[in-house]
């Protein structure tokens, strides 16, 4: 899948409209890692990407080679809003890939 060019975080939130449901390639550092675990054990992280002016959330699985301060490129899939359960997600970028620099 050939993806576009490197977004910003701030890109991707002044139209999210655009970009939501879309694949795409965002760049940025690395803020308020969390490693965490899934109800049936599984590892993952959620971190903020940054850009100096705004934040977007990335969830990914699986364990973090990366640290928080770092600068990473973000391959994933955008949602505006994402319904789990109980809980609503607003601006969240599902990576399946992650590769800091």
């Amino acid at each position: 899948m050939a993806l576009a060019r490197d977004r910003s975080p701030s890109e991707i939130l002044a139209s999210p409209d655009l970009y939501d449901g879309r694949a795409l390639v965002i760049a940025g550092t690395i803020g308020n890692l969390k490693e965490l675990l899934s109800k049936r054990g599984n590892p993952y992280y959620v971190f903020e990407l940054e850009d100096g002016r705004r934040a977007i959330r990335v969830v990914s699985f699986g364990n973090t080679l990366c640290k928080a301060g770092a600068y990473a490129t973000v391959e994933g899939r955008f949602r505006k809003v994402k319904r789990q359960g109980q809980e609503t997600v607003y601006n969240e970028v599902e990576a399946y890939r992650v590769t800091c620099r």
